[in-house]
C-alpha cells in the first residue's frame, strides 16, 4: 500500500512538473492580448511547478507514510495554489489597476496565511483535529468563496464585452473554473476528513486537473487570440460565410450608423469638453445610451471613461509634438481633464511613463542640447 502510495505521489510530481514545462516551450500567437496571455501562462507554470516540486519532495522525505502528513500538504499548498490558478483567469479577462491593486493584497493574506500554517505545522507540530487547525481551515474557505465570487463578477462583464460569441470562449474559463471549484471542494474535505484512499484519489484528481489545466489554458489562449487576430484583420472566425441572422444585420446597420456618428463627433474633438459623461454624447449624436455604451465596449474593449481617456491623451501627445513648450497643467485642461493629477496619472496608466518624461522623450531634436 505504502509503495503505491510513494509512486502516486511520486508520478503526481513529476506529470506537474512536465506539464510546466510544456508550458514554457509553448508558443503564443501575436495578437493585442499576447502580454495578458503570457502572464496567464507564467502563473500556471508556477502553479504546477510549486505544486511538482512541493509532491516530490513530500514523497522522497517518507510524507506518504503518514496519513496527516498528507493532510498538512494540503493545507499548507491548497491557498497558494488558489491563488494562483485565480491569477491565471482574471488576468486575460479583466486587467486593470483596481484588479492590480486587489491582487497585491490578495498576495499579502495569501502570505499570512501560508505562514501560519507553516507555523503550525512545522513550529507548533500542530495536526488535523484541533481548533486552531479549523480556523486555518475556515480562512481558506472565506478565501476560495470571495475569489468565486469575484470571478463570476468579472467574467459576466467579459462575456458582455467580447466580439466573437462563439462557444469555445465560454467553455473553456467557465468549464475549467467549475473543475477547479470542485478539486477545491475535495481539497477541503481531504483536509477535514483525511481517509487513506479518498486522498490518493483527490491526488489523482488535482494531478490530473493540473494538467488539463495547462492543455486548456494553451488550447483557450491560441483560440481567443487568433479570433482577436481575424478581427482586428476584418476576417471572420475560421473563414465562415454565413448568411446573417435578421437580428444581426440589423445590428450591423446600427454599429455602422454609431461608427460614422462617433467619428464625425471624434474629429470635431467632442472628448475634450470637460466632465463629459455617456448620457451627454448619447444625447448629442442621438444614439440610445445601451446601444451607445456596447458598441464602445465591444469595439475598444474598454468602458466609455476609458475609451475617453484614451482619446484625451492622444490629444494631448499631438499638443506636445506641435507645442513642446506648453505647461502640463494648460496642457491637462486643454484636452479635458479636471486637473494635472488626474490627466498625469492616466497618461502614465497607458503610455507606461509620466507625462514630463514622454515630453522631455518627445522633444524635437533642436531643442535637445
Amino acid at each position: 500500500m505504502e509503495d503505491k502510495v510513494f509512486i502516486l505521489e511520486i508520478t503526481s510530481g513529476i506529470c506537474c512538473i512536465l506539464t510546466a514545462i510544456f508550458l514554457h516551450y509553448s508558443a503564443i500567437p501575436k495578437g493585442s492580448n499576447k502580454k495578458k496571455y503570457q502572464k496567464g501562462y507564467n502563473l500556471v507554470k508556477l502553479a504546477s511547478l510549486i505544486l511538482g516540486i512541493a509532491a516530490l519532495t513530500f514523497a522522497i522525505t517518507g510524507g506518504p507514510t503518514q496519513i496527516y502528513g498528507k493532510s498538512n500538504f494540503i493545507h499548507l499548498i491548497l491557498p497558494v495554489e488558489t491563488l494562483l490558478i485565480f491569477w491565471v483567469f482574471i488576468y486575460p479577462i479583466y486587467e486593470k489597476e483596481k484588479l492590480k491593486n486587489f491582487l497585491k493584497h490578495q498576495v499579502f493574506y495569501t502570505s499570512l496565511l501560508f505562514s501560519a500554517n507553516a507555523i503550525y505545522i512545522f513550529v507548533a507540530h500542530g495536526g488535523p483535529g484541533e481548533w486552531f487547525y479549523y480556523i486555518l481551515v475556515s480562512c481558506y474557505v472565506i478565501q476560495f468563496v470571495f475569489y468565486t465570487i469575484i470571478y463570476i463578477h468579472i467574467t459576466k462583464i467579459w462575456l458582455r464585452g467580447k466580439i466573437w460569441e462563439t462557444g469555445n470562449l465560454k467553455k473553456y474559463p467557465l468549464r475549467t473554473w467549475a473543475s477547479g471549484f470542485i478539486i477545491c471542494i475535495m481539497g477541503i474535505i481531504a483536509e477535514i476528513f483525511p481517509n487513506p484512499i479518498y486522498l490518493q484519489i483527490y491526488t489523482l484528481c488535482y494531478t490530473i486537473f493540473f494538467i488539463s489545466l495547462g492543455i486548456q489554458y494553451h488550447n483557450y489562449s491560441i483560440i481567443s487570440l487568433n479570433e482577436q487576430v481575424a478581427k482586428e484583420s476584418g476576417i471572420s472566425p475560421a473563414n465562415k460565410v454565413e448568411q446573417p441572422h435578421p437580428e444581426e444585420k440589423r445590428h450591423g446597420q446600427n454599429n455602422d450608423i454609431i461608427r460614422e456618428k462617433l467619428r464625425a463627433w471624434e474629429q470635431n474633438k467632442g472628448y475634450i469638453k470637460l466632465g463629459i459623461t455617456i448620457q451627454d454624447l448619447s444625447r448629442e449624436i442621438g444614439i440610445n445610451r445601451t446601444y451607445l455604451s456596447n458598441y464602445i465596449n465591444e469595439t475598444y474593449q474598454t468602458n466609455f471613461n476609458g475609451w475617453i481617456n484614451d482619446l484625451r491623451i492622444e490629444e494631448a501627445k499631438q499638443k506636445i509634438m506641435q507645442s513642446p513648450e506648453i505647461n502640463l497643467s494648460d496642457l491637462a485642461e486643454a484636452v479635458g481633464f479636471a486637473d494635472q493629477a488626474h490627466f498625469s496619472k492616466q497618461f502614465k496608466q497607458k503610455e507606461g511613463i509620466p507625462p514630463s518624461i514622454w515630453k522631455k522623450e518627445h522633444r524635437p531634436p533642436k531643442e535637445k542640447i
